[in-house]
């Protein structure tokens, strides 16, 4: 989790400093939303994830492709993130996020720490490894550092459409049900470095 924090955040603060691309820190940030909610930080990606999805017309260019799938992942850890705080713990936590400037959402991001004690949001251990390909093992890390299925499409050189079975084909061999989960996985194997 440390190492996939500080992926994270050394991603962040390299976006911030040479990436004018709204839409690049906004992954960013929705990336260590994910992480905040694979560590028990529910109120830190609830507010991250308020100011994200607040700024409708920069995240358009986010999902310009179509992915469906990206916003079903980020949708399913917002019903974990809910679970966890409630929902009116829920709503004041996007509001506040929906308050912050961008700059104080990105500082507010890299001040985030790994809590003494992990308590992650999905109660199911991560399964032991499977048999991945060396190919869903780069897409895992992909994944990993917050990379859309179109980001990973450009990385990889790959269609679009083939990342996303391959993305299938990862959730299928490792019991797995959304990214938030890929990711949680990675990083107990290793692979979010």
């Amino acid at each position: 989790m440390t190492r996939a924090h500080a992926h994270f955040t050394h991603s962040l603060e390299m976006l911030r400093a040479r990436d004018n691309r709204i839409s690049s820190v906004l992954r960013g940030l929705l990336g260590l939303a994910t992480w905040a909610a694979a560590v028990g930080l529910a109120e830190a990606s609830a507010r991250l994830r308020g100011f994200v999805f607040s700024r409708r017309e920069a995240l358009k260019l986010m999902y310009d492709s179509g992915d469906a799938a990206d916003e079903a992942d980020h949708d399913h850890l917002a019903a974990a993130v809910r679970a966890d705080l409630g929902e009116a713990g829920f709503e004041t936590a996007q509001s506040e996020g929906r308050a912050f400037t961008f700059d104080e959402a990105i500082n507010y991001a890299l001040a985030l720490r790994l809590p003494t004690t992990v308590h992650p949001l999905e109660t199911n251990p991560p399964p032991p490894t499977h048999d991945l390909t060396g190919r869903e093992r780069e897409i895992v890390a992909l994944i990993a550092r917050g990379l859309s299925n179109g980001d990973i499409a450009d990385t990889l050189v790959l269609s679009k459409r083939t990342v996303e079975k391959h993305v299938a084909n990862i959730l299928s061999r490792l019991a797995l049900t959304s990214r938030a989960q890929i990711v949680r996985w990675a990083v107990d194997h290793g692979l979010a470095g």
